[in-house]
């Protein structure tokens, strides 16, 4: 089957992307996101069925889902902000909106102009040159990494349910609490950190800009009878997870949970950072 929108088409059997009638380079998992979305484009799909179809059962972390979001619309030529083909449902989901047709076998690429390729390719080497000269000036006002210095992003509400919001709100700000206890750790203060609530992040970016070390992110699920929160500690400069963990608790005194875990979480980072900053050593409590 093939899909056309915009300036693109997709060929779900060769397993290729078009652009102008050219294709283009593209990861497999990239490639089998925008299919599914394209597929699925008369709704807004969860993060959980993206999961399973994408990702088949495998472990992964919500920030790997929003990374490749992130990969595919800047193939497409979208971005967060406009969404212009990918539109974030917020709480929910994601769910493709350009306009697109379905090409029978017979039909033939509508992107034949050689005047109009190279059109488009001069306006996407301007705006590449852009990105490029507006990416160079920001980092000169980019902050000085610091040693020791961490950021607790807000944790994000999967629970489908907004009444929860503040439960995980709790939950980040009881970490950060926690941690700023720590003499020898620079934590940065809950207004810096929260403005990035409900946005989509890219890990290293939002350590250069609050020019911090380490990274901690989390998310919260709930079902009938349970609460699953997991967390997962990141070095930024190397974006590489250092720790992770999930917990699993009934669901009857949310107030006790939030300390009772924030409590592990600050306990595990701070053993960290007390044995040289070997963070591969976190002592962390049976769970």
């Amino acid at each position: 089957m093939r899909y056309q929108f915009n300036s693109f088409e997709i060929d779900t059997l060769q397993f290729k992307l078009f652009f102008a009638g050219k294709a283009k380079a593209i990861e497999p998992k990239d490639f089998d996101l925008i299919v599914y979305l394209i597929k699925n484009r008369h709704r807004t799909v969860t993060r959980e069925e993206i999961f399973n179809a994408v990702w088949q059962g495998q472990i992964v972390c919500d920030s790997t889902l929003s990374n490749h979001i992130k990969s595919i619309r800047k193939i497409l030529g979208d971005n967060g902000e406009e969404q212009n083909l990918i539109s974030t449902i917020r709480g929910r989901g994601y769910q493709f909106i350009a306009t697109t047709k379905e090409l029978s076998d017979k039909e033939n690429s509508i992107f034949q102009s050689t005047l109009r390729t190279k059109l488009i390719w001069k306006i996407l080497i301007f705006i590449f040159l852009l990105l490029t000269t507006i990416l160079v000036f920001s980092n000169l006002d980019a902050p000085e990494i610091k040693q020791n210095s961490i950021v607790v992003l807000p944790f994000l509400n999967l629970s489908g349910d907004p009444n929860y919001e503040y439960f995980s709100d709790g939950v980040s700000d009881a970490i950060l609490n926690g941690l700023s206890s720590a003499e020898s750790l620079y934590v940065v203060s809950h207004s810096s950190s929260f403005r990035f609530k409900d946005t989509e992040i890219d890990i290293s970016d939002v350590a250069k800009q609050l020019g911090v070390t380490y990274v901690l992110e989390g998310s919260v699920r709930k079902s009938e009878t349970t609460i699953m929160i997991t967390v997962q500690l990141i070095e930024a400069k190397k974006d590489r997870q250092i720790w992770g963990a999930t917990f699993n608790r009934e669901n009857n005194n949310i107030l006790a949970m939030q300390t009772e875990i924030s409590t592990v979480i600050v306990d595990a980072v701070k053993n960290a950072l007390a044995t040289n900053n070997d963070l591969t050593q976190l002592n962390i409590p049976p769970l």
